[in-house]
């Protein structure tokens, strides 16, 4: 009986527009981030990409400011 109700608050908790959008956010986020790499050697054209190169950082930054901004929206009622 109280996992029907602690799953009905989940169901209820995840159907609500900010946490689908914080969702959303997070995966394309995390997708950001394993792609940041490949991302940055198509724009350089070339294979062999430095850690610090500013369209990699760039990359890990929006995706990092994406991760927070869905940690935010999924916390907020």
């Amino acid at each position: 009986m109280n996992t029907l109700l602690i799953f009905d608050g989940l169901v209820e908790r995840l159907s609500m527009p900010n946490v689908l959008t914080g969702i959303i956010l997070a995966i394309l986020g995390f997708a950001l981030v394993f792609l940041a790499k490949k991302i940055t050697r198509i724009c350089r054209k070339t294979t062999e990409i430095k850690d610090n190169d500013p369209i990699y950082l760039g990359c890990k930054l929006v995706a990092l400011v994406m991760i927070l901004i869905a940690l935010i929206l999924t916390i907020i009622q």
